[in-house]
């Protein structure tokens, strides 16, 4: 049986709260290692700063990270608060959540009811793992942006089952009905991951399935994936994005689904191996709980996968982060 790195509370809802953070109105008045090798066509030279990160939302990307931090420099029509905003969605992206907390520090003193920094400082709070920031930052969620989000953010920190199991209830009891897709995607991504939590992975995936065609975010893409594979449904997993991919979310998966249905991987696991360590020989840790799985479960190398895993974890403090540790760790 086919052993997974990731936990059924997956990231995936921490991706479609930042989106939501890009698509409000008023939102819209470290070095990056290019991964993917794509290049700035016309049509990205001439996008906004909101516009690329939604792309790189959806592609997964690195590059975009760059070309939306030139734009954003040259941007004459973004106000000060906008800046703010967006320069702290790049750092957490960067994985830099000290500076984004900064940046949201001085945003949310110089406008105290802005419902985007809001929703941007709850998903840095759950990826750092402050329980208390994440609570007080749902609660003006309520206020700034709408109780659906608020309703939605506070289920995300249900811990034991009693709690997530009320918590899911709570969500299939409200009234999802809404004209924002990036909100509705956000609402069902966080009914998946309790619904995957509790065991109910036919709910799961229709959820998830729901968010997709939302919006298809990477990380949801990639959540789907690991829900399939967890059950064997290899052909399934390798359906959600068939296509040949750089960018590691989506493409560990593939090798895992391409190696459990016997298709021949070496090669593709070779090239991977390489880039991964050209990157943590840069210093490069933004695709790290990624590159664990790779260690773990495709080429395993316990002790490259610990250090990668505890690299992470000082970081990123999700439910996620402190499992693939504990597995590291048991490797040793």
């Amino acid at each position: 049986m086919l052993r997974m790195t990731i936990s059924p509370t997956c990231c995936v809802s921490l991706v479609a709260l930042l989106l939501l953070v890009l698509v409000q109105p008023e939102a819209d008045a470290h070095s990056v290692h290019r991964h993917t090798g794509a290049e700035a066509d016309s049509t990205t030279r001439a996008a906004t700063p909101r516009d690329l990160l939604q792309r790189y939302s959806v592609s997964g990307d690195d590059h975009l990270l760059a070309v939306a931090r030139q734009a954003l420099a040259d941007s004459t029509g973004a106000s000060a608060a906008e800046k703010l905003l967006y320069l702290a969605w790049l750092a957490q992206a960067e994985h830099d959540f000290k500076q984004a907390s900064v940046l949201l520090g001085r945003l949310l003193a110089e406008q105290p009811g802005n419902g985007q920094a809001w929703l941007l400082e709850a998903a840095v709070a759950q990826v750092v793992g402050d329980i208390d920031r994440y609570r007080r930052a749902c609660s003006r969620v309520a206020l700034s942006v709408s109780p659906m989000a608020s309703v939605t953010c506070f289920a995300r920190q249900a811990v034991s089952l009693e709690e997530r199991r009320r918590a899911y209830e709570r969500l299939q009891d409200l009234n999802a009905n809404t004209d924002d897709v990036n909100l509705m995607a956000w609402h069902f991504s966080v009914r998946a991951e309790l619904a995957w939590s509790l065991g109910e992975m036919a709910a799961a995936e229709r959820d998830l399935r729901y968010a997709i065609a939302a919006v298809p975010s990477v990380q949801r893409r990639a959540a789907l994936m690991d829900l399939l594979l967890q059950q064997q449904r290899y052909t399934d997993a390798l359906a959600v994005d068939p296509a040949a991919h750089a960018v590691p979310a989506i493409a560990v998966r593939q090798v895992l689904a391409k190696r459990g249905l016997g298709f021949p991987v070496d090669l593709t696991v070779r090239t991977m191996d390489l880039r991964f360590k050209e990157w943590l020989d840069a210093g490069d840790y933004r695709h790290a709980r990624e590159i664990a799985m790779f260690y773990l479960d495709v080429l395993p190398d316990p002790e490259l996968a610990y250090d990668v895993a505890r690299r992470n974890a000082r970081l990123q403090r999700e439910a996620e982060d402190m499992a693939l540790l504990a597995r590291a760790e048991g490797m040793q």
